[in-house]
């Protein structure tokens, strides 16, 4: 750690000429992308570890509105992104227009099964939006049917609220 480690200064310090994102972000995307791409304990201690040196606490309301950071895990920006376009280029590449059997509906939906529960799980910790839950009224539908971004940008409108 102590490679990688700098004053606190320098990994939340932003350079407008520099095309690349602060040190803090650097390490946790790192983290994320080597567990994304080689599965092991190590990168969630290093991201735990690196979260503990230098907590977001106390970087003040200014810097914190200006990296447009969310309480959410990169994680599940990564999960949801993934999942997403598996599920969606499966229906796509499926021609699912010219398909009217139900067991293959079936078939395609117990073979997605784990990408759909993992989407479904991310898209409610990234939007807060429950894709499970019963429809009562024609308001929750018309919420539920908004645009990710949408509910993104409501979310992060939310966390900034004073409480």
């Amino acid at each position: 750690m102590a490679v990688v480690s700098l004053p606190r200064y320098f990994v939340f310090r932003l350079n407008v000429g520099d095309p690349h994102p602060i040190p803090w972000i650097r390490v946790k995307l790192s983290c994320a992308m080597g567990d994304a791409l080689y599965p092991h304990p190590q990168w969630k201690n290093m991201a735990a570890l690196w979260e503990s040196f230098y907590p977001r606490t106390g970087l003040g309301e200014e810097m914190l509105k200006l990296q447009g950071w969310t309480d959410v895990s990169v994680r599940e920006f990564n999960t949801l992104g993934r999942f997403g376009e598996q599920i969606l280029l499966s229906i796509r590449f499926g021609a699912w227009s010219t398909v009217h059997d139900p067991v293959q509906a079936a078939n395609w939906a117990r073979f997605w099964r784990a990408e759909i529960q993992g989407y479904v799980h991310s898209y409610r910790a990234v939007t807060g939006v429950d894709l499970t839950s019963e429809i009562t009224d024609t308001r929750q539908a018309a919420e539920r049917f908004l645009q990710p971004s949408v509910h993104l940008r409501n979310r992060l409108s939310a966390q900034r609220q004073p409480r």
